[in-house]
């Protein structure tokens, strides 16, 4: 089984329903703590709608935080999440805010492999 993830009519990535499920419920964490919406909304059909618009600014917001942050707790919990979260980012045709540093290259690295995995 799967948990697709669909941006319009358009699948964007289509994981394993752990995994899928797994994800979902870190960004709605993330963006619970924030204060925004993720711009994901899971459908009764076991499917993930992404708000192109909506997930960008998550996305954003998510970026500033993280790259702000010097928790030695939060920045490993969350670099994953973020890592996946720019995959699926450029997977809907949308690019991140321009950012640099040790801290970003190495959530590019780790998104990298993500990417690859997605539709």
């Amino acid at each position: 089984m799967s948990y697709s993830f669909r941006a319009g009519n358009k699948t964007v990535w289509d994981p394993s329903l752990q995994v899928g499920k797994l994800f979902l419920g870190q960004a709605q964490t993330v963006a619970d703590v924030l204060g925004v919406s993720s711009g994901l909304a899971p459908q009764r059909d076991g499917t993930c709608l992404v708000d192109p618009q909506a997930f960008a600014a998550f996305f954003a917001e998510f970026q500033t935080w993280y790259l702000k942050s010097r928790h030695p707790v939060l920045v490993p919990l969350a670099r994953p999440v973020l890592a996946v979260s720019l995959a699926l980012l450029q997977q809907i045709g949308q690019q991140p805010p321009p950012a640099s540093g040790e801290a970003w290259d190495v959530v590019v690295a780790e998104a990298i492999p993500a990417a690859r995995h997605m539709a």
